[in-house]
């Protein structure tokens, strides 16, 4: 199967097909989380929760994560915000 015919089906849809399926597959689950996390990476808030999540267990995405929403924060002239987020990611051993 290849992604065209899947397209017709609308993100809502397979949305629903792929959180089913992620649910009996641990793997897909970790990859949704990691793509998720990614995704969310200019809300600092979202970042940094999901950043705490990941960190036990994926380092190396919590750190990816921290660091784009830092520079999100740095865009918008937020340095504090992008300071906390830098010294969160400097902790984490990525």
């Amino acid at each position: 199967m290849t992604a065209e015919p899947l397209v017709g089906l609308g993100a809502e849809r397979l949305a629903k097909l792929l959180a089913g399926v992620a649910d009996t597959r641990v793997d897909l689950k970790r990859r949704l989380r990691m793509e998720l996390a990614a995704h969310i990476g200019a809300a600092s808030e979202q970042a940094e929760l999901w950043a705490g999540w990941l960190s036990r267990r994926f380092p190396k995405a919590a750190h990816t994560l921290l660091r784009r929403a830092l520079v999100a924060a740095f865009r918008r002239r937020d340095f504090k915000t992008s300071d906390r987020l830098s010294q969160e990611a400097d902790a984490i051993d990525a």
